[in-house]
């Protein structure tokens, strides 16, 4: 029982192995959303009267390390349950009866809610996005900007970049939902697999929770 309950945590976490990937693909986009693209007018030469337009950008230190609390969160979401499974396995006694008590009252609610894990990652992003836009409109809306040398380029480049980062974060995003769904259909077996669903149920019964969602 032992051998089989080990091949099928192994067969359960097969796909934690992209996690890192996707830990980083969460990461990068968080941190792009903090680094925002600013335009400032300089007169850099006493032959032209109009200003020139500068294209930098900017962040906070600060901002930029709270991302990982955000991706980490998320990922933490996604993993809760394998993670309490893993525990369970690899604990005995008053630890394990403990542990047993925590599965089965949380089990459940990370199967209906893990989802929700993501939505601060999420409104991080969204919000990231949104004060991207507002910059451009600010600098659309400006004729000093328009009157500046350069300016189409600086602004150019502020629009590719955050259709860059809107295509980013909506592709992050995705592949976030499809981990998600690949970890929580991982654990579901249904009665059509009569030998891997008896075993299945009995390893429910050793370990004292739903470890597998036994599908009807």
């Amino acid at each position: 029982m032992a051998r089989i309950i080990s091949h099928l945590i192994d067969h359960l976490l097969a796909s934690v192995h992209h996690l890192l990937l996707v830990f980083a693909l969460l990461e990068l986009s968080l941190l792009l959303c903090e680094v925002q693209p600013t335009i400032k007018l300089e007169n850099t030469s006493l032959f032209y009267q109009r200003p020139t337009a500068q294209l930098s950008y900017s962040w906070t230190p600060l901002d930029l390390a709270y991302t990982l609390l955000y991706s980490g969160f998320a990922m933490i979401g996604f993993l809760y349950g394998y993670g309490l499974v893993h525990l369970r396995l690899n604990t005995s006694g008053i630890v394990s009866h403990l542990l047993m008590r925590l599965c089965v009252a949380s089990m459940a609610i990370w199967q209906r809610s893990s989802l929700l894990m993501i939505l601060p990652w999420s409104l991080k992003g969204f919000y990231g996005i949104c004060q991207n836009i507002c910059q451009l409109y600010e600098y659309m809306s400006n004729e000093a900007y328009y009157n500046a040398r350069q300016f189409n380029m600086a602004l150019s480049l502020c629009i590719i970049y955050g259709m860059a980062l809107l295509s980013l974060t909506s592709v992050c995003f995705l592949i976030a939902l499809r981990l998600h769904q690949k970890l929580m259909t991982g654990r579901q077996i249904d009665r059509y697999n009569q030998g891997i669903y008896s075993y299945a149920r009995s390893i429910n019964l050793l370990l004292g929770f739903q470890m597998i969602d036994l599908t009807l």
